[in-house]
Formats: structure tokens, sequence, C-alpha cells
């Protein structure tokens, strides 16, 4: 799985990734990866804004960054001659990484073919007083944020392209608990409206992971897990010659567990050997204090689609609801 980590200036979208690369992910930062394409493109960059920028032969950053963060033009100067070689070399990493599970940090994430190599967008954003304060504290003059702030894409601009919001106006402490419970439990699947239904796509760095995100992603289209408790045991067994039709018969059989015996699952363990796949599932019967959302009739094949890629398993299914 790929995410995308993205923010304004001083949002903490580093500090996030940086929480994610310590819960096991691989990060890749735009930002280092661009000073560095700084010094590739050094000839075209002393071309667009003359040899003053040059100290001991290497591009001096803050002076730089005190031209373009002044002129949006000039800012879109240097964008259009460092961001090509920028995308190219995230590319690269991309293939060569061997994690299963991968952040980019880009401040610049939707705005650029970023945006079509990750597979969820999280959008770190902060209370303005707050990132102030937390900018000055680590030494930047406030001049320079408000400027930098002012040369980037406004977080409401962002929040509509983006599948996750962290908001960090806490202590870090705060900002783990969140990280870790995106990772827990926003991070298997992701809704899309389809006509008249709705689907998911989910994600499994194994092939049984996949199938227990899927599962995952169904009930929560059914109702609100969050205070769902895991009291109760339940398992479901199925088979099929594809893939496909493991899918949906194994989603099928859970289903049944709702509709048919008033059970709603909330956690999942999938084994699958040859053809045959069984499932676990952990909840509790129905009860008033449960928040449906939305009834599931059936699991279709409309559209069906599971691939194994690189870093795992990616695939989709839709129902008629």
């Amino acid at each position: 799985m790929i995410i995308g980590i993205t923010g304004s200036f001083g949002s903490g979208k580093t500090t996030v990734a940086k929480i994610f690369e310590k819960l096991g992910a691989g990060v890749i930062d735009a930002d280092l990866i661009g000073r560095s394409v700084l010094e590739e493109k050094k000839k075209d960059v002393v071309k667009a804004f003359g040899e003053e920028i040059l100290k001991n032969q290497s591009i001096d950053r803050k002076m730089l960054a005190d031209i373009v963060f002044e002129d949006k033009d000039r800012l879109k100067k240097l964008n259009k001659i460092t961001h090509p070689l920028i995308i190219k070399r995230i590319k690269e990493r991309l293939r060569n990484s061997k994690f299963s599970f991968i952040v980019i940090v880009a401040p610049l994430l939707i705005e650029t073919e970023l945006y079509e190599l990750v597979d969820k967008i999280v959008l770190v954003v902060a209370e303005k007083d707050k990132l102030l304060k937390r900018m000055k504290k680590n030494g930047w003059e406030l001049f320079d944020v408000e400027r930098r702030m002012k040369n980037q894409p406004e977080d409401k601009e962002r929040m509509p392209f983006s599948d996750i919001i962290i908001e960090n106006n806490g202590s870090i402490r705060i900002l783990e608990r969140r990280v870790k419970k995106i990772l827990k439990e926003e991070l298997k699947f992701k809704i899309f409206e389809h006509t008249a239904d709705i689907g998911i796509t989910a994600f499994g760095s194994t092939k049984e992971e996949f199938f227990s995100n899927c599962a995952y992603g169904m009930f929560s289209i059914l109702a609100e897990l969050s205070n769902v408790r895991c009291l109760k045991r339940m398992r479901v067994s199925s088979s099929g010659i594809t893939s496909d039709e493991m899918l949906v018969n194994t989603l099928s059989e859970l289903l049944f567990c709702f509709t048919g015996k008033g059970f709603i699952l909330r956690r999942f363990k999938t084994k699958i050997k040859g053809d045959n796949v069984s499932v676990e599932g952990w909840g509790e019967k129905l009860n008033p204090f449960h928040l449906l959302k939305m009834e599931i009739k059936t699991v279709t094949y409309h559209n069906l689609e599971i691939k194994k890629r690189n870093d795992g398993w990616i695939g989709r299914v839709i129902f008629d609801v």
C-alpha cells in the first residue's frame, strides 16, 4: 500500500511520516529528494535565477526560498524545473522499495502527478496559532512561515481530495495514538460510490489480509464499528475456482452472519488453502446501541477486480444496496 501525506508548511506531516516509519513503513520524503535534485538541476536553476543564488558553488537554498516565496510566478518556474525529476526519483524509489507499506511525504502531493501514485491521501492540518507557535519554538521566523504558507494551497482546497484528515493540535502522544488508530482501522480499505451501488477498494500485504480487509470494509458500510465489542467468534467457510469466486462467496457467507443471524463483526482472520477459504470473525449480536448505516443486499461480480502487486494485494468489490 502506498500512502501520500500532505499538508501546509509546519502542519507536522514529516512528524506523522516518522510515526508511520516507526510502525514499519518505508518513507519517501519529496523535500529531501528535492534538495539533491536542486544540485542535479543547478545549471538550469542558476540560469533561471542568477548566479547570486550560489554559495561555495552550491545553491543557497535559503536565498532561493527568499526569492521564490515572494513571487508565485518564480515559484512556479522553480517547480517546473525540479518537479519532473523529483517525481522520476520518487517512482524509482517506489520500484526499488522492499517495503509493503510506503509513505510519500510531499507538500504538493495533490497538485502534482504524485496524486496518481498513492492509494490513499492523508492530510495533516493544524490550527494556525498552534502551528505558528510550534514553528517559532523550532527556530523559524514567523514572517518566513507566513510567507511560505501564503504560497501553498489552503487546507480547505485539499480536503475534498483527502481520504483521511489528521488534526495535529495536541501533543506528540495524541498524534501517535491517532496514527496508530488510522493504521489499524482506516488504511484497510477505501469506500467509493458506484451509480446506485457502493463499493470498496481494499488492500493487504497478503491475500489473506486482503480478504479480511474486504470483510472489514463491508461491515463498515453496514454499521459504525467503533462501539462493536468482540464478544463472540463466528466461523465461515467457502470455496471457489477463481480468486473472484472465492472472494464473493466468502463475503456472501459473512454477510449472512449479519442479515440471517443478526451478528455484526469487526475483526477478521482469514486462512486460504488452495481453493478453500475459512474466516474467523469476532463481534456481537446486534442491539439497539449499534448505529446501522446502510443495507447491503448482495455481493456482486460487477467490476470485481483482484490484483497481486509488488507490495501486496489490491482489489475492488461492489455491493448492491
